[in-house]
């Protein structure tokens, strides 16, 4: 569990991190997450590309003496 120290106590003791800001902080992990693999998405290339690409690689290895 997560905990922070209590500004307004010198004792030394942490106390643990309020459930709604371990909620906040996960909601916020999941979007940018969610970001990420839709970042990832429009980096991929298309299958087509791929597809098309290895074709054009063994074109170019018949063609090879």
């Amino acid at each position: 569990m997560f905990t922070y120290e209590a500004i307004d106590e010198d004792d030394g003791q942490e106390e643990p991190m309020p459930l709604a800001e371990q909620r906040r902080i996960v909601d916020k992990v999941e979007q940018l997450m969610a970001l990420m693999d839709a970042l990832e998405q429009q980096l991929a290339p298309p299958a087509s590309l791929s597809d098309e690409t290895q074709q054009a690689e063994q074109r170019q290895a018949r063609k090879a003496p």
